[in-house]
């Protein structure tokens, strides 16, 4: 073993490294809060922090390369080891790559957290971050309820009229997830060792969360963590360990088929029947994805594409556009990040819990079960609070010189779940273009929005296939800002689908002349009638809102208008 010198000692010191880790997530949670809406030099010092604690695990990364390099003169390392090393080099610069892409630094700093704190123990990383969630989840809220900073009001849709509370946060379900990860945390600290007492702390923190956010998702998760642990201490668990047992093993080996899942049931779901039964019990988050995939495309390395949902912080933009948040980990991971990162993260996913099955790590399998799982309807393993990366990269150094699978069996299993995964990939970017022949895509940033319209929808019918329409659409062509290129749009009202409909201007004797009446300035609107059409026989039933589409100036501009039109 080689004695190492000053700087070194001092980059592996877990007590600084942890700190800075804790300093950093917490600028990153406070930045979701409307403490940055409030005091506007706030993001600019939140970034500057964060891009320091940046700098910092660069370093780190470098010297843990070092190291490695130094280690391997002194150590015979397994054809096994080198293969997963040169898979995390390969994660490291696609993450590049994608960042380059996309312009956010975000997923490479989640890739090189993991590489650093993977060399602490996973009770410490977790302990950090649960306590870190702990504080602003009881911290923010707090201001909010003195009035210090904004509580925003969201609604579950438009026609629940159910209010949710973000209690100081920019969107109602960040402080439920926030519950959530911490409990899960907390439990896997304890090894579900819970107190009575700390049964009933989380369990009234969750429900005071669910009646103030009605967020059911994560309600739901620490309901299930409650139960497993009550279940833990009753004799009970005899009876239940050998079920638990074999539901571990078939999650850790056929692990990659979830995502594999998720995927394809999200492409079914423009198949209607029973897929639009789950959209709803899922609160439209298979319409709201398969949009996504639509709409933004699947790339080798990633899409550059600007998020807004149905936060308080972008109400104005999805109010119109509707949100363009993906709710699911996977498909997260595949439209924002890449086919390339995708396969990479699960190769390594897959391996990470073969590794801690074969140690017998029950409780780390259980919490990667947990986030895994929910990465199939919520951010999960893409969240700010995931550990995945981080257990998982723990896991593989753990078991450096070990073989990971023996026997034919788990090696031609393994082939088929990476078959698997790579037909998911070629399955997806083949969807993709057949369904993107008809759409149009929207990109919110590159439009203004027009409000005073004069629209008169007169009527629509559906023969063939075809959809027509006809009416009436005010569009000044004179002045010093003449419009041009109107066209008629419709919006799917579930998946945020835009398509453009093959409009004909005409002239409209009876439109002009009534505006010749009735405005101060009469003008001649030579062009106020129109058709449109549009091939619907393949478009997915739904409400369609209505939009006129015109050019004025270098403006795209997008006039929402009140009429629906029903497939």
């Amino acid at each position: 073993m080689r004695e190492k010198n000053m700087v070194e000692r001092f980059l592996e010191q877990e007590k600084l490294v942890l700190g800075i880790y804790g300093f950093y997530y917490l600028t990153l949670l406070i930045n979701g809060t409307s403490l940055v809406n409030r005091f506007g030099f706030m993001s600019v010092i939140l970034k500057i922090n964060r891009l320091a604690c940046f700098a910092f695990f660069i370093i780190e990364s470098l010297y843990l390369l070092y190291d490695f390099y130094k280690e391997r003169k002194e150590k015979q390392f397994s054809i096994q080891d080198i293969i997963f090393s040169v898979l995390l080099i390969a994660l490291v610069m696609a993450s590049l790559i994608n960042y380059k892409v996309t312009g956010g630094y975000q997923f490479v700093m989640m890739v090189l957290l993991a590489i650093v704190l993977s060399r602490y123990p996973l009770k410490h990383v977790a302990s950090v971050t649960a306590g870190i969630l702990l504080g602003v989840g009881l911290f923010i809220p707090l201001l909010s309820s003195f009035g210090l900073i904004d509580n925003y009001l969201t609604f579950r849709d438009a026609d629940s009229g159910v209010t949710r509370f973000a209690v100081g946060f920019g969107y109602s379900a960040t402080v439920s997830s926030i519950v959530g990860f911490a409990s899960l945390y907390y439990v896997y600290i304890k090894k579900m060792n819970l107190s009575w007492k700390d049964l009933m702390i989380i369990e009234m923190a969750s429900l005071a969360t669910y009646f103030i956010t009605d967020t059911r998702t994560y309600f739901l998760v620490v309901q299930l963590l409650l139960v497993l642990v009550v279940i833990k201490k009753t004799p009970f668990m005899e009876w239940v360990r050998p079920i638990l047992l074999w539901g571990e093993k078939a999650f850790v080996f056929l692990f990659a088929l979830v995502p594999v899942g998720t995927l394809l049931v999200t492409l079914c779901y423009r198949l209607g029947g029973i897929f639009f039964r789950l959209n709803d019990i899922l609160s439209r988050r298979l319409s709201f994805v398969y949009g996504n995939i639509v709409n933004n495309g699947i790339h080798l390395f990633g899409n550059h594409m600007k998020t807004y949902g149905y936060d308080a912080l972008h109400y104005n933009v999805s109010e119109v556009f509707g949100s363009n948040f993906i709710d699911s980990g996977y498909m997260q991971l595949i439209v924002e990040r890449g086919i390339i990162i995708s396969i990479l993260m699960l190769i390594l996913i897959s391996a990470g819990l073969i590794a801690f099955y074969k140690r017998e790590k029950h409780h780390e399998i259980f919490v990667m079960f947990m986030i895994l799982m929910l990465s199939c309807i919520t951010s999960g393993l893409m969240s700010n609070a995931s550990l995945v990366l981080v257990f998982t990269l723990s896991s593989l150094r753990a078991f450096r010189g070990k073989p990971l699978l023996k026997g034919v069996i788990q090696k031609i299993g393994s082939c088929i779940v990476l078959g698997c995964v790579v037909i998911m990939m070629v399955v997806s970017t083949i969807e993709y273009h057949r369904m993107n022949r008809n759409v149009m895509i929207i990109h919110p940033d590159e439009y203004t929005i027009n409000l005073k319209h004069s629209f008169g929808m007169e009527e629509y019918y559906v023969k063939d296939g075809m959809l027509y329409c006809k009416g009436w659409y005010v569009l000044d062509r004179h002045g010093s800002t003449p419009k041009t290129k109107m066209t008629v749009v419709l919006r799917a009202k579930k998946s945020n689908l835009y398509y453009k409909m093959d409009t004909t201007l005409s002239k409209r004797d009876d439109v002009n002349d009534y505006y010749q009446k009735r405005i101060q300035n009469p003008q001649s609107y030579k062009y106020s009638g129109f058709e449109a059409s549009l091939d619907v026989s393949k478009m997915i039933p739904d409400t369609y809102m209505t939009y006129i589409y015109y050019e004025t100036g270098n403006l795209k501009v997008l006039d929402p208008v009140e009429h629906n039109i029903y497939l």
